[in-house]
């Protein structure tokens, strides 16, 4: 699983937790921002053979942003939003301030490998949202898996 996906479904999870107090189906706690920022961390570090100062500077990011996103997902919610495109407008702009960080950090052939491990395509994916809304129009970045799924 490329490491967008991976935040992605960090993001759902945020949104499927309700609450920072609710338990999951096994009777546990879920992950706090801070311990799914350290797992993360740790996750780089293994994938990409960070040094110990980029690991550092990475987890500090992820333990900042972590909570302010976590933050930003739960004032939606206690608002009642409901589009789908608002929640996907905030994963975004979260993503993006994570990407270009870690850009600074990543040596360049570190950052290559990160793009090219799928985060590149989900980068772009998230510009032509961006520039979609912009422009007030939708656009379908469904892969061609995805629409050939839909047909059947």
């Amino acid at each position: 699983m490329n490491p967008t996906k991976i935040f992605l479904a960090l993001a759902l999870c945020f949104l499927a937790a309700g609450s920072a107090f609710a338990q999951n189906e096994n009777g546990e706690k879920p992950k706090t921002p801070e311990e799914m920022a350290s797992a993360e961390t740790d996750r780089l570090v293994e994938l990409y053979k960070l040094d110990d100062h980029q690991a550092f500077r990475v987890d500090t990011l992820l333990q900042r942003v972590y909570p302010l996103y976590q933050q930003e997902l739960e004032k939606m919610r206690s608002v009642g939003a409901s589009s789908v495109s608002s929640y996907q407008t905030v994963i975004d702009k979260w993503l993006e301030i994570i990407d270009n960080q870690y850009e600074i950090i990543f040596t360049p052939e570190q950052w290559q490998k990160y793009l090219k491990s799928g985060a590149g395509r989900e980068r772009n994916k998230r510009a032509a949202r961006l520039s979609a809304a912009k422009e007030g129009a939708s656009v379908d970045l469904s892969s061609k898996k995805e629409k050939k799924k839909a047909r059947k």
